[in-house]
C-alpha cells in the first residue's frame, strides 16, 4: 500500500502539469488583440529573482 501511494504521489505533479498550455511570447499589445479575436482574458505573470 505504501509503494502504491508514493508511486501515485510521485506521479501527480506530472499529471497536473500535462495539460499546460504554452505562454503567449509577444508584446502587451499582441496578447490584448489575440485575446479580443478569442474571446479570452489576458492574464499577466509578473515576478521578480531578488
Amino acid at each position: 500500500m505504501k509503494r502504491f501511494l508514493i508511486g501515485l504521489l510521485a506521479l501527480l505533479p506530472v499529471v497536473l502539469l500535462a495539460g499546460e498550455k504554452p505562454w503567449f511570447k509577444g508584446s502587451l499589445d499582441q496578447a490584448e488583440a489575440a485575446a479580443k479575436n478569442q474571446n479570452k482574458m489576458v492574464v499577466l505573470k509578473f515576478y521578480a529573482d531578488w
